[in-house]
């Protein structure tokens, strides 16, 4: 009898851990936990005084690495310091806005005021955020900006 709780036991739990998440919307994803950034990059290469830029991320300071984005379910979202501050005078909160899915659910808008940003949602699961957005220099050229964060 031990033996057949046993087998039973790993195979409920594996069936009600793979529905759980499942079942979850994106929503739910989006706002389960809180975000840290751990990579950003830009394609094609963008071209800087110090040389042309791929990954974002590794020229950015440490104490812009460790800030952290939270999601609501009532539509906001904040950005925080995390354990590093750039300067000892930052305020704790210092990105405040709404945020909200198109139709489909296949991108995110979030934005302060009037300035409302669009990045396309190349993953959202459980452990990972992965959004693209774009943006255009003075000469017309397209920038694809491609951010990935996880769970702190």
């Amino acid at each position: 009898m031990k033996k057949t709780i046993i087998l039973v036991f790993p195979a409920l739990f594996a069936i009600y851990s793979c529905g759980k998440e499942d079942s979850l919307t994106r929503t739910d994803l989006l706002t389960q936990s809180p975000w840290i950034l751990t990579a950003s990059t830009i394609d094609p290469p963008l071209p800087m005084e110090e040389g042309t830029i791929v990954n974002w991320y590794a020229i950015m300071p440490d104490c812009l690495r460790d800030d952290i984005f939270y999601y609501y379910p009532s539509g906001v979202y904040t950005c925080s310091e995390g354990s590093s501050r750039c300067s000892p005078s930052d305020i704790d909160i210092w990105e405040l806005g709404v945020w909200t899915f198109n139709d489909d659910q296949t991108k995110l808008y979030k934005g302060i005021i009037d300035y409302i940003n669009e990045f396309e949602i190349l993953k959202l699961d459980g452990s990972e955020l992965q959004l693209r957005s774009y943006f255009i220099d003075s000469l017309d050229n397209v920038y694809y900006n491609t951010e990935t964060f996880k769970h702190p």
